[in-house]
């Protein structure tokens, strides 16, 4: 899991939900070639020296043998897809007393859940939050983030905030003219009466690589039967998450 992550091919949320295996295998070579390929070989490589040699491979090292196998085949195969540049990208903590909230919704299977949580300027775990919403679109969820997420900071007086999401539609949707007769006109509609408010806020866009503590968070959402819940601690599954976005460290982008 931590190859793919490090490699960001898993941003979709199907990725590890879909039970037809041949199905899954297809969609992955579509999106991301010899790449996806090289990843298999390499992570199966990786376990089998795991297994019979004793041998626990790195995650870099799985992963730069990935890369090196992927160069191969592009270099010597026709120039059908070119393996995309990789970028670089991490959680960007804000400045001075400003905030961060970060906010996903998540939709696994024909489950929808949301999630989010506020953090300071290095990063220190201020609150979060997540909830369960049954069968819903990615689209109300991602706004249900945003709005919980915006209710819970003007509650405990955060009055300088910045949301971000990793959803460009959503963003859009709420900064950009929206008809009355768009099928969420009233959750957008709310969130930008809050946006009105007396305080420092802000709507912005990040890519998901970018997100992953809230991305967490919305999947346990999906996954959990309680409709709201707010967390004064983190759960221990995302302490290294939260550590890694502290420290700065990037995730692989494609």
């Amino acid at each position: 899991m931590m190859v793919w992550h490090a490699l960001g091919l898993d941003h979709h949320n199907c990725f590890y939900s879909t039970s037809d295996l041949k199905q899954w295998v297809l969609q992955g070579i579509k999106a991301h070639g010899s790449l996806f390929l090289s990843t298999l070989w390499g992570i199966w490589k990786s376990r089998n020296k795991f297994i019979f040699e004793a041998r626990n491979i790195p995650v870099w090292d799985t992963v730069y043998s990935i890369f090196s196998l992927a160069n191969i085949f592009q270099r010597n195969s026709a120039p059908v897809r070119a393996v995309r540049e990789p970028l670089l990208v991490q959680w960007e903590p804000p400045s001075g007393d400003t905030l961060a909230l970060n906010i996903d919704g998540s939709v696994r299977g024909n489950k929808a859940g949301f999630g989010g949580l506020v953090r300071n300027n290095v990063g220190k775990w201020q609150l979060g939050f997540f909830g369960h919403l049954g069968e819903k679109d990615i689209l109300f969820a991602e706004l249900t983030a945003i709005l919980r997420g915006l209710h819970i900071c003007w509650e405990k007086d955060f009055k300088n905030v910045q949301c971000w999401s990793d959803s460009q539609t959503t963003v859009n949707l709420i900064l950009m003219d929206v008809s009355h007769f768009h099928l969420f006109a009233n959750l957008v509609k709310e969130i930008r009466g809050l946006l009105n408010r007396d305080w420092v806020v802000s709507i912005n866009h990040k890519v998901c690589e970018s997100n992953m503590c809230a991305d967490f968070l919305a999947k346990k959402g999906a996954e959990e039967t309680s409709s709201f819940c707010i967390l004064q601690d983190p759960p221990d599954e995302m302490l290294a998450l939260l550590s890694a976005d502290a420290l700065g460290i990037f995730y692989t982008r494609f």
